[in-house]
């Protein structure tokens, strides 16, 4: 009959580090605090925080251990002297550790003032760790303030937080505050196998790949998922044997997905979704493999240092990039949907149907080549072919002649980029193709150079000019228009083009506003042409530019 009192440790306990070289993953905080225990400068308050099982309370228990060890070198506790025993064994009366979320009330930070005048049993440092120290009230920090701000002599406070954005400033501004980072799953993973060495425990490669990767960057997670495996498999472990204890889905079924993707094959998609909600897998816990796997795909497309392995750039062989970006815009959506459902089910089967329908991804110069993108997806197998669509025969149609220049961009309003201008070389006054009337050959050639300028000057007229200055006139416009009418490229392409029309070089000029009575010349015309009087009273036109009879 087994002993009732079991006498295992967990993992993440037994091999809970004891000093500062043994912290995995964070140099930065390990080696300042053991540098301001070597150089006797120890602060009052520490706030460690980051994500759960990175070591932050770990950290602040190495500390305490040191600040007491009578003979630590270069700041590391010995482990060996009475009072690292001590520490070690839990019997230390000089280092109180409270739970932040069971005593979070005014009333417990009060005692804890009271507690903080006695001095330390063994005549060393007094040290508090605060676990979860976001958890404290308003009230309760506010009654912390003024001793964390002067404690009495060798009382340290250590505070460990996954949320500092909770802990006040006024907290924040007397603490020395340390970020710890997540543990990447290369160095999880080196712990990982470091421990079942030691514990003669036969793990496989691929097996502690998994649980170093859903372990999410905390080592204590890494720990613990280990154990849950172990009580699972009695026996070898493997990647096969962590999925099934820990209900993840597998590699095998994240390819198998895939390659009914390439092939379009909706109805095997479905029957083999069935089939992982049939052995207990979750729809949600499937999205988020999924996403983890398409990451994988993309960095495998993209290729290089980004590949995961020759096994991805095999399966993502039959994809573009677009397709698969598209993939993770849409499974981003679902994953924020899937939150707020009581059946996920239904959604994720139509994230499936969805990313299995969607045409390729085909670049505008493709269509225009009528040609489909390296590597798109092929049609369904046994499906009918699409339809041929027909092709622009290019060659019937006669290209315009090609315009050749410099394409020089230049800064606009509000830091964008203005309109492109093409260095056009403007013919000479009589250049036949251009319109011998100043205004419309004005326009054609500013159309050249700025488009958008000539087709806002037509809505207006040219009020007057001479050789100082050209006054143009434009109707109702917004503010942004008006603004990138004054920018200086727009400015330079109006004086070159009016050069060349007009042949005088002035200063550019606007008004804006509603239409303004007519110029001298157009009240002239009206007055001698009834007819044309009448038909812009009736139809509140105007005239824009007048052109000489052929």
């Amino acid at each position: 009959m087994s002993n009732p009192e079991s006498s295992f440790i967990a993992t993440a306990r037994k091999y809970r580090p004891q000093k500062f070289a043994d912290i995995l993953a964070q140099p930065g905080v390990t080696v300042t605090l053991k540098n301001a225990l070597a150089l006797d400068r120890v602060h009052h308050a520490y706030l460690f925080c980051g994500p759960r099982g990175t070591g932050k309370t770990t950290t602040a228990r190495v500390l305490a251990k040191a600040l007491n060890c009578t003979e630590r070198v270069e700041g590391e506790p010995c482990g060996q002297c009475p009072a690292c025993r001590m520490f070690q064994e839990g019997k230390s009366l000089d280092v109180i550790e409270i739970d932040g979320a069971s005593n979070r009330g005014v009333e417990d930070i009060r005692n804890l003032r009271e507690r903080v005048a006695y001095a330390s049993a063994g005549g060393g440092w007094k040290v508090y760790i605060v676990d979860e120290v976001h958890m404290l009230t308003n009230e309760a920090f506010n009654a912390l303030l003024k001793t964390l701000e002067e404690p009495p002599p060798k009382v340290a406070f250590m505070f460990a937080t996954t949320e500092p954005g909770k802990v006040p400033a006024t907290i924040l501004s007397r603490c020395q505050r340390f970020d710890f980072r997540r543990i990447s799953p290369a160095e999880v993973r080196a712990a990982l196998e470091h421990v079942t060495k030691i514990e003669e425990m036969d793990v496989d490669a691929g097996a502690l790949e998994l649980l170093a990767h859903r372990a999410g960057g905390s080592l204590r997670d890494a720990f613990s998922l280990m154990d849950q495996t172990a009580a699972f498999a009695r026996g070898k472990i493997d990647r096969a044997v962590v999925e099934q204890a820990l209900g993840v889905v597998s590699e095998e079924s994240l390819f198998r997905m895939t390659e009914l993707w390439t092939t379009r094959d909706t109805a095997g998609a479905f029957a083999h979704l069935l089939e992982l909600w049939e052995g207990g897998i979750d729809p949600g816990e499937w999205a988020q493999a999924f996403g983890e796997h398409l990451r994988a795909l993309l960095g495998a497309r993209v290729g290089g240092v980004a590949s995961p392995g020759p096994r991805y750039d095999e399966a993502v062989a039959g994809f573009a990039l677009g397709d698969l970006l598209r993939a993770q815009v849409m499974l981003s959506d679902l994953k924020l949907r899937l939150r707020l459902l009581t059946d996920p089910r239904p959604e994720v089967e139509l994230f499936v149907l969805r990313i299995f329908t969607l045409a390729d991804t085909v670049s505008l110069a493709e269509m225009v080549r009528g040609k489909a993108p390296q590597g798109a997806l092929r049609p369904p197998a046994g499906g009918a072919q699409p339809q041929a669509e027909p092709k622009l025969d290019l060659a019937a149609h006669a290209a315009p002649p090609p315009v050749t220049g410099e394409l020089t961009v230049v800064t606009g309003t509000f830091g964008q980029p203005a309109e492109p201008m093409l260095d056009l070389k403007l013919g000479p006054a009589g250049d036949t193709e251009l319109p011998t009337e100043p205004w419309e050959r004005f326009l054609v050639l500013l159309r050249r150079k700025a488009p958008w300028a000539a087709s806002e000057l037509r809505r207006g007229r040219l009020d007057g000019h001479d050789e100082k200055a050209a006054c143009f006139f434009v109707p109702d416009t917004n503010p942004f228009n008006q603004e990138r009418l004054g920018n200086a490229g727009i400015q330079s392409a109006i004086r070159e083009a009016f050069r060349a029309a007009y042949g005088l070089d002035p200063k550019v000029e606007f008004r804006f506003g509603a239409q303004k009575s007519a110029s001298a010349d157009t009240q002239s015309l009206l007055a001698e042409n009834a007819d044309l009087a009448g038909l812009i009273a009736a139809t509140d036109g105007e005239i824009v530019a007048r052109r000489p009879r052929a």
